[in-house]
C-alpha cells in the first residue's frame, strides 16, 4: 500500500519546512554563555526616542557567545515562524537583578525559557525568562548579583514550547552543580575546573566503568570521572534523539505533500470532505508508524498534528494561487485514484 502512494507524482507544491536540531522551539529552556550588560532603549508611548520623549527603559541583555534559532507557532494565527541568527537576548526576572559594573565583562553561564519578543517592552527578538544564573569561572554569584536560591543545571534541554501566557515562572539559582555536593568550596572549584572543561583527564578509565571503589584515585577524581561520564552518555542519548527527529521529519515531507495533495484535490471540488478526511487519517496513521519505528511515541517535538496543519496551509495557499484553474483530467484522475486506495476497506 505505501510503495503505491508514494509512486503517485506530488503535482502541487510542497510546503518548505525547515527542520533542525540547532533551533529550540519556543518555551524550551535552555543554557546561554555570554556577557550581561544594561543597555537602555526607548520605551512607552512611541518605543521610538527616548530623545522624542519617550520614557528609557534600562534592561539586562546576554550577549551569547553563540547564535542560536527559535522556533514555534504564533497563537492568534497558527502560522509557524522561524527566529534566525539570535545572540543577544533580554533577560527577564522574576526578581530585581542587579549587577556590579565591574563585572559586565564576565562570562556567565544563564539558563532559561526562551520566547519570542510580544510587546515593545521585549528590545531583543527572543526574550530570556531566566531560572538559573552563575559566572562561568565557578564563582558562585552574590547577593548583589542574583535573588533567590536553587540548584543550578548544567544543561541545556529543547522542552515542549508554549506562549508567555503559559509560561510558568521558575526561581533564579546560585547553588553549587550537584556534582560538588559534599565537597568543600575548595574541591568544588577543582571539579568543576576540570569538568566544565569538557576533556576527560587521562586518569579517568577509558572503556571502564567508574566505581566509587577505583584504586589509586581520590574521591576528586572519582567524581570528575563520574560526572563526564554521565555527560558523556546524556550527551549521546540527547544527540539519538536529536537524529530521530530529523529523520523523521523529513521522512514526513512526503506525506506531508500528500496530504497537500488531497486537501487541494478537496478544495478544488475533486473529491469530497468525508474522503479527504479519511484518505488524509491513513496518511497521519504512516506518519504515526514512522515515529515508532524511530522511538518516538510520546514525543511532543515531533507533532503529527502541526505538520498536517503546515500541509494544509500549503494546500491553502496553492487554491489562492488558482491551483484549480491549472488542474488537468489526468490530474483528477491520479488523486481520484490515490484517495481510493486510501479508503478503508471492509
Amino acid at each position: 500500500m505505501r510503495a503505491t502512494i508514494l509512486a503517485i507524482p506530488l503535482l502541487s507544491a510542497i510546503c518548505q519546512i525547515s527542520f533542525g536540531s540547532e533551533c529550540v522551539l519556543e518555551g524550551g529552556e535552555v543554557t546561554l554563555y555570554g556577557s550581561i550588560n544594561k543597555e537602555t532603549f526607548p520605551g512607552a508611548p512611541n518605543y521610538e526616542s527616548v530623545e522624542m520623549s519617550d520614557e528609557a527603559e534600562s534592561v539586562q541583555i546576554l550577549k551569547a557567545n553563540k547564535e542560536i534559532c527559535v522556533t514555534g507557532t504564533y497563537p492568534d494565527s497558527e502560522q509557524s515562524f522561524k527566529l534566525t541568527n539570535l545572540s543577544k537576548f533580554h533577560l527577564v526576572f522574576d526578581t530585581p537583578y542587579s549587577i556590579k559594573d565591574d563585572a559586565a565583562a564576565e562570562n556567565f553561564i544563564v539558563t532559561g525559557h526562551i520566547y519570542s519578543a510580544v510587546t515593545g517592552h521585549h528590545h531583543t527578538p527572543a526574550i530570556l525568562e531566566v531560572s538559573r544564573v552563575e559566572t562561568a569561572s565557578g564563582n558562585v554569584s552574590k547577593k548583589d548579583k542574583v535573588t533567590d536560591a536553587g540548584k543550578i543545571a548544567m544543561k541545556a534541554n529543547q522542552g515542549m514550547g508554549g506562549t508567555h501566557s503559559n509560561a510558568k515562572s521558575t526561581t533564579n539559582s546560585t547553588t553549587v552543580p550537584d556534582y560538588c555536593e559534599g565537597f568543600s568550596s575548595e574541591a568544588c572549584s577543582r571539579i568543576r575546573a576540570v569538568v566544565e572543561a569538557n576533556i576527560r583527564p587521562s586518569y579517568c578509565l577509558d572503556g571502564n566503568v567508574i566505581t566509587n571503589s577505583a584504586p589509586n584515585m581520590t574521591s576528586e577524581q572519582l567524581q570528575i570521572c563520574n560526572t563526564i561520564a554521565e555527560r558523556t552518555y546524556a550527551n549521546a542519548v540527547d544527540q539519538r534523539i536529536s537524529d530521530a527527529r530529523a529523520a523523521v521529519k523529513e521522512s514526513w515531507t512526503q506525506y506531508q505533500g500528500i496530504i497537500t495533495t488531497i486537501d487541494t484535490g478537496y478544495r478544488c471540488d475533486v473529491i469530497n470532505a468525508m474522503s479527504a478526511n479519511l484518505a488524509i487519517t491513513k496518511i497521519q496513521e504512516f506518519m504515526d508508524d514512522e515515529k515508532a519505528k524511530y522511538g518516538l511515541i510520546g514525543d511532543v517535538n515531533t507533532s503529527i498534528e502541526t505538520a498536517t496543519t503546515d500541509a494544509v496551509h500549503a494546500s491553502k495557499a496553492e487554491v489562492e494561487n488558482g491551483a484549480c484553474k491549472r488542474i488537468t483530467p489526468a490530474w483528477r484522475g491520479k488523486i481520484r485514484a490515490l484517495v481510493s486506495d486510501l479508503m478503508p476497506r471492509p
